[in-house]
Formats: C-alpha cells, structure tokens, sequence
C-alpha cells in the first residue's frame, strides 16, 4: 500500500512526469502515464511520488487505485492507493518504493518508463461505473 500525505509540507525532489498530466484514471481502461528520471543521481531512499485527486465521487464505489510501471508485459506493480474518505478535488499525495523500479531503469539502460493507473474495485463482486480520478502530477523525492 502507498503511503499518503494530505496537507503537509511537499518533500524535496523533482518532478519527472513528462506525459499524462491530467489524464482520467477509472475502472474501464488503463490510463498511461510516463516518467523521466534523467540522469542526474537519484535521491537516498528514492520514492515516486504521485499526486492524484478524485473528480468523481460516487458514494457506493470503493475502489483502489493500481500503479504499475513497464512498457511490455508483465509489468510491474508498485503498489496500490486509496482515498479514505474520497472528496472531489481535493488533492493528495501517494508515495511508492522506487528503488526497484530505479534498479530495472538502470539494468535497461534508460531513464524513463511507462506507468499503467487503473481503479479496481474494492470488493470484486462491485462494478465500477462513475468514479474518476485524476493524475495532477510525478515526482521523485527522497531523504
């Protein structure tokens, strides 16, 4: 699971999205995002930071949001997130471990990658039909 932070101060880093700023994640389809690390060195105990906020709140839609990164099958899953309570507009910052995916950016000799968002249903049973979420922006921080 993604750590959160909602309402502190932003952590030092810089910003690595270079494409799928505002794109709409929801339930029906992969919604593609890339990152750029560039070459300068990675921060100490390096995290990907994604900033994302609901712009559809359907009260009985409990969903989580996957991130997975690579641009061929299988890709690989850093983790999930969830907003608890939902509230449309309101931005909120999730956190994710980078060092794996650092680690398979360098073995492959590039300093980007593509990353796959879609909303899943909390309980498997339920059908996503209305909820939305929005992807404002890419980070990658460190300490």
């Amino acid at each position: 699971m993604a750590q959160s932070s909602s309402g502190q101060e932003a952590v030092p880093g810089r910003d690595v999205l270079v494409a799928g700023m505002g794109a709409v994640i929801d339930g029906q389809a992969r919604t593609k995002a890339r990152i750029d690390i560039g070459t300068g060195p990675a921060p100490a105990h390096a995290k990907l930071e994604l900033l994302l906020s609901p712009s559809e709140v359907v009260a009985n839609e409990a969903y989580l949001i996957v991130v997975e990164a690579g641009d061929d099958a299988p890709s690989r899953r850093l983790g999930a997130a969830s907003f608890y309570p939902p509230k449309a507009g309101t931005a909120q910052a999730f956190y994710f471990d980078a060092a794996p995916l650092l680690a398979d950016m360098r073995a492959r000799s590039t300093t980007s990658v593509d990353l796959s968002l879609l909303l899943v249903p909390a309980d498997k049973a339920q059908k996503l039909t209305s909820s939305k979420v929005r992807l404002l922006g890419a980070r990658l921080v460190g300490d």
